[in-house]
């Protein structure tokens, strides 16, 4: 949809296509997707404006399931926000896609786009990467985009093929963006993000990240204002706590002599942590939070202690479509999961190219296109 405006898809289907399920594009402006159902797609549900335009904005998909898509495009986002403002990602049900659930902004030069004052809310997203691709999240972010809000989304289960399996994701440059009220669980990192500036990460809870609880990349926070980390609870089983990955930019011997310690730029306090195996000497210099406070100053009033249960309504609310909004009446079809048939056939390809594609045409549409 192109140069048009006030348009809604009420309680709409989008089954079994070969690409996105309602693709806003150049001028599309003040419309919305709600009540809808999209799966067994050939990429994702909803695509948000592009990168070489900036005249999309105002766009609403609210009180949708996404699910099962990626067929043809294995890396599709289920809603993809571009360089566009003043979009509203609400209470939708997103499940069983091979990448991200949300991505907001796509812009890697630091440089300011239009991309702004988006708001991600109350959505409920699981079972995503099915161990097919890397580097992805729940919610990923790209790019300067100031006033962006993601708040009180229920996150659980995501796994990546080689790496990156992140919880919530901003990466490069996400700049002046609030994450709030959010509730991650099994992911790979639960929070990554990565030469960001001037975050405000407040009042979520991160559990059971499978690697890392807490990761720092390059120089986020360093160079590029501070972020703020506060009355955030983290509980982990195993894994490592707080990493700070080395740039990927520069000299080797730059690279090689960064070493800022690892919390540098990071305005962190308040939180609740606890390790359920006891251990407690989890902080940089191998050091109890105690004796990193004492040390640092840093961290003031956070405490080291076990939260018990945590439900996730009470960190969200309610999550998910609402009751009250008419949805299509329409259920996904049993069907093989077909990531692993993907990668069967992917093994083959870097063996025998000649005979991949033939192979993969040969599957029932249902269960994989490519």
């Amino acid at each position: 949809m192109t140069a048009s405006g006030k348009v809604a898809f009420e309680g709409c289907v989008f089954v079994n296509l070969g690409g996105w399920g309602v693709a806003f594009g150049p001028g599309a402006t003040d419309s919305r997707v709600s009540g809808c159902v999209m799966a067994d797609l050939g990429a994702g549900g909803v695509r948000i404006g592009s990168v070489d335009r900036t005249d999309t904005h105002h766009i609403t998909v609210e009180d949708c399931e996404i699910s099962e898509g990626g067929r043809r495009n294995p890396g599709a986002v289920a809603v993809l926000a571009l360089r566009s403002s003043y979009n509203r990602i609400l209470r939708n049900h997103i499940h069983h896609m091979y990448y991200t659930g949300v991505s907001s902004g796509w812009d890697w030069s630091g440089a300011p786009t239009v991309a702004n004052h988006n708001e991600i809310a109350y959505n409920r997203i699981h079972d995503l990467g099915l161990k097919l691709l890397s580097d992805m999240g729940f919610v990923y972010t790209l790019g300067l985009q100031p006033g962006t809000r993601i708040h009180h989304n229920h996150c659980e289960t995501i796994a990546h093929y080689a790496y990156g399996s992140d919880g919530l994701y901003p990466d490069e440059h996400s700049t002046d963006v609030e994450l709030d009220h959010n509730y991650v669980s099994g992911a790979g990192t639960s929070f990554h993000t990565n030469m960001a500036l001037g975050l405000d990460i407040h009042d979520n809870v991160f559990l059971d990240g499978g690697e890392t609880q807490l990761a720092f990349s390059s120089d986020c926070g360093v160079t590029n204002g501070v972020l703020a980390f506060k009355r955030n609870t983290v509980v982990w089983g195993g894994g490592t706590f707080l990493e700070r990955n080395k740039p990927y930019k520069g000299t080797p011997e730059e690279i090689a002599a960064w070493n800022p310690p690892v919390w540098l730029g990071v305005d962190a306090s308040e939180n609740v942590y606890w390790r359920r195996d006891g251990r407690s000497d989890v902080f940089p210099g191998r050091r109890t939070l105690g004796e990193y406070q004492a040390a640092t100053g840093m961290e003031k009033g956070s405490v080291w202690r076990d939260p018990g249960r945590i439900d996730p309504e009470t960190v969200t609310g309610p999550t998910g479509p609402r009751a009250d909004v008419a949805r299509a009446s329409w259920t996904m079809p049993a069907m093989p999961r077909p990531y692993l048939t993907y990668r069967a056939y992917l093994r083959t390809a870097r063996s025998s190219p000649s005979a991949f594609l033939p192979k993969i045409r040969r599957l029932s549409p249902s269960c994989l296109m490519i």
